[in-house]
């Protein structure tokens, strides 16, 4: 019976540590991002700092495996409830979403993985932005309706995620030079 031995090459060193230095990279600015926008007064910080994490989350499920991806998934609301911006005063209420927000881009980013992209990237997307923001939004009814959220985050966690699922996922498929069409 032969061993299997591991053979290190430089080449295969490189591309490990590049991946992995490209997974840092992204994971630490899907928690600052939030951070850093979430602070800046004079525009609607919700779509540019969810279009931003979207994207991040689109080149995380385009380039990383799943599990790759997770640190992406987990801090981004992270980073919004460090913020304690994006919200205002109803940032306490945050608390009881973020599982729901880690599932909403857990689903994101595995739809965006196996759905098939045969006839483009834009079907996928638009699938993928449709599911996480009825998660999102039916968990938070959900919380609404147990008295565990107020009304204001209905609007934010349901069509603002859709929108800021699809342009997010747009600009990633732009960067990435997906085909749409």
């Amino acid at each position: 019976m032969k061993k299997y031995e591991y053979k290190y090459t430089p080449k295969n060193a490189d591309v490990l540590l590049s991946i992995e230095l490209n997974v840092f990279a992204v994971s630490a600015l899907a928690f600052f991002v939030p951070i850093i926008l979430g602070h800046l007064t004079g525009f609607p910080n919700q779509l540019i700092v969810g279009t931003l994490v979207n994207a991040l989350l689109a080149y995380a499920a385009l380039k990383f495996s799943f599990q790759k991806s997770l640190p992406i998934i987990i801090l981004p609301a992270l980073g919004a409830l460090a913020s304690g911006i994006i919200f205002g005063s109803y940032t306490i209420f945050l608390l009881s979403l973020v599982p729901f927000i880690w599932v909403g881009n857990a689903i994101y980013v595995f739809a965006l993985k196996k759905l098939p992209q045969e006839k483009g990237f834009a079907n996928p997307l638009a699938w993928a932005s449709a599911i996480k923001a009825g998660f999102l939004f039916a968990a938070t009814l959900a919380l609404f309706l147990l008295s565990q959220v107020p009304a204001q985050f209905l609007l934010p966690m349901g069509i603002i995620q859709f929108v800021t699922a699809l342009c997010g996922g747009a600009l990633a498929g732009i960067v990435l030079k997906q085909r749409f069409a």
